[in-house]
């Protein structure tokens, strides 16, 4: 496979996503669209690392100590929590004209991406393990907040 870095008609900075705020899908009951806009309220959702699992996300926050002695891991953590999808949710901010691309390089297994309330890609195009895939998304971004 070949990868080969979008070209820019001039001088171009990169923003990395330094952290996350993630939440079940179980417990956050609302739509992509909603759950990608600015203004959506984030209260309960856990602190996450850039480039974090699940299960990294919920050991940074303290909700099962000690996973790593004896059986704690086995005996300690709800499977049932991983059953299903969980969102990872960042903001970001926008300072001027020009094109915006978004670009991931994290994803594990399959996720859908929105950007200010718009889905971008399925899970028909974000799946795999770690594929690199960059998305024009100059066309949904505002100067300011987004998410």
């Amino acid at each position: 496979m070949f990868f080969a870095p979008t070209r820019t008609s001039g001088p171009a900075t990169a923003t990395p996503i330094r952290g996350w705020r993630v939440q079940s899908s179980a417990v956050a009951r609302e739509s992509g669209a909603a759950i990608s806009t600015p203004s959506y309220q984030v209260r309960g959702w856990l602190d996450a690392p850039a480039r974090s699992t699940v299960m990294a996300a919920l050991l940074a926050n303290g909700r099962y100590p000690d996973v790593f002695y004896s059986t704690n891991l086995r005996d300690q953590v709800d499977p049932s929590a991983f059953h299903v999808p969980w969102w990872y949710r960042s903001e970001f901010t926008v300072f001027g004209g020009g094109r915006t691309l978004l670009r991931t390089e994290g994803v594990i297994h399959k996720a859908e991406l929105w950007v200010n309330g718009t889905q971008v890609a399925g899970v028909d195009q974000l799946a795999g393990a770690y594929p690199v895939h960059t998305f024009d998304v100059t066309s949904l971004v505002t100067r300011g907040a987004n998410a």
